[in-house]
């Protein structure tokens, strides 16, 4: 029996699955169960129940909306917490329904934030075995009142940011996209991606990352959260939500702060890097912040600045597409 391999990116905004089969964004949103609530007008999007051996969680589009939020921004969430083995959950469920029943077994490569990789060895070596234990084995739920189960034979953790060059290079099949964009990962590039939580910095050359050049600082679309709702009216998750869609309320402009966001990320760059960007090939950007400061990024690095076609699944499909040299 041979293993179906899943690219996954665990995001704090959400989870992004790629597979042969398809790819899917989850929402990583997880509140409360309150109970069955009534319905007035009918055609309301209601989150996702997920029921397992923690009980009952909503989880999903809306899922702060229908219960309390429970909502863990720090790095130990991914070592294992009930919110985000919910949140997978509720993530395999979709996939499952529209691609692949998961009837052999899963392996799993997840991208894991550059700082859960780096730091003391005693403390990088616990998150590592934190997330291999949650991750492996047997896993049974129910999604709605449906009950689903899959194994995973196996689990393989790089650093999320490692998606990118990846992607660029690699086509879905794990061949070489074009010579010019194989060329990426024979030359020096480095990779800027600009998560919910974090942004991440990693320079890599052929199948080396170059230490000094890499790190992460949570500093990513949550910063921009603060300024635009520095009394926390609303939980992170709801911000991201109406931020995707479109329906954040008058007071809460974003663009105004999007100069300064763009400044605090530039700086960290440059404590990095310095001028020392100029030797790379080429600088791609990735994450669902690249979608906001797309017009501030695009003639970053002298031009460097590569914006990947989509910005938000680039790190789980370049993460399914590792699996093939695995």
């Amino acid at each position: 029996m041979g293993t179906v391999k899943l690219g996954c990116d665990l995001g704090m905004s959400s989870v992004k699955l790629v597979g042969e089969k398809g790819e899917l964004q989850f929402l990583s949103q997880a509140a409360l169960y309150g109970g069955e609530v009534a319905d007035f007008g009918g055609r309301r999007k209601r989150p996702t129940i997920i029921e397992a051996d923690f009980g009952k969680l909503y989880v999903g589009e809306q899922a702060h909306s229908f219960g309390t939020p429970v909502e863990n921004l720090g790095f130990d969430r991914l070592a294992e917490t009930n919110e985000v083995r919910a949140v997978l959950y509720g993530a395999l469920s979709e996939y499952a329904k529209k691609y692949d029943d998961f009837s052999d077994p899963l392996e799993l490569i997840v991208g894991l934030p550059f700082q859960m990789l780096m730091g003391e060895s005693g403390s990088v070596a616990k998150f590592r075995k934190g997330v291999n234990k949650w991750l492996s084995g047997e896993h049974a739920w129910s999604a709605n009142g449906r009950d689903f189960g899959v194994r995973v034979a196996k689990v393989h953790l790089f650093p999320q940011a490692m998606g990118a060059p990846i992607d660029y290079a690699l086509d879905m099949a794990g061949k070489a996209e074009s010579a010019e964009h194989t060329e990426a990962l024979q030359r020096e590039c480095a990779t800027i991606s600009i998560g919910s939580n974090t942004v991440e910095l990693l320079v890599t050359k052929r199948d080396r990352d170059t230490k000094r050049f890499n790190g992460g600082k949570p500093i990513g679309v949550r910063s921009l959260w603060k300024r635009v709702d520095p009394h926390s009216y609303y939980s992170f998750g709801e911000f991201d939500e109406m931020l995707r869609d479109g329906s954040l309320p008058d007071t809460m402009n974003v663009k105004p702060h999007l100069a300064s966001w763009m400044s605090e990320i530039n700086g960290f760059a440059n404590q990095k890097w310095g001028d020392a960007y100029h030797r790379f090939h080429k600088v791609f950007v990735v994450g669902g912040g690249a979608i906001l400061l797309k017009s501030k990024l695009r003639y970053a690095f002298d031009g460097k600045a590569q914006i990947m076609t989509d910005p938000v699944m680039a790190i789980g499909r370049g993460l399914y597409k590792a699996g093939f040299g695995l």
